[in-house]
């Protein structure tokens, strides 16, 4: 199919080295006491986190250690607050920054991710400027 994009096929692609990483995999996070199952995102309650400015509107569920969470960041969004706390972030609609205490900054739209580990690297914070929609792991 002209222009359909094929992951893990780019130019730099090693079957070899992917299935070694395929192997190594065993050591990574377990996603576990998590039967199978489906979210009905508009049928879990809805919190309103009030920020520096705006507010974030979320929905959540636990499923065994990690946490899943849709969040609506409204227009003119500032966190109140510096998280430490690890995250992997994909958004879905609109954009945000995610800005580290340390001064980086990460502008992100639609279709992008942004990642931190537990502790690891500065704090950091979002702002959305017109607003946005991001899933959540953590």
């Amino acid at each position: 199919m002209p222009g359909a994009l094929v992951l893990g096929r780019g130019a730099d692609y090693d079957p070899a080295r992917q299935g070694a990483a395929n192997a190594m995999r065993e050591d990574r996070m377990k996603l576990q006491n998590m039967p199978p199952g489906a979210i009905d995102w508009p049928r879990e309650p809805e919190t309103v986190q009030a920020g520096e400015t705006g507010t974030a509107r979320q929905r959540a569920r636990t499923l065994g250690d990690i946490q899943l969470r849709v969040v609506d960041y409204g227009a003119g969004y500032l966190a109140d607050h510096w998280c430490g706390k690890g995250h992997i972030l994909f958004v879905v609609s609109g954009g945000l920054v995610i800005e580290h205490q340390d001064g980086n900054r990460y502008p992100l739209s639609a279709g992008m991710s942004w990642h931190a580990g537990e502790g690891e690297g500065a704090p950091h914070r979002v702002i959305s400027k017109d607003g946005a929609r991001a899933l959540i792991i953590d």
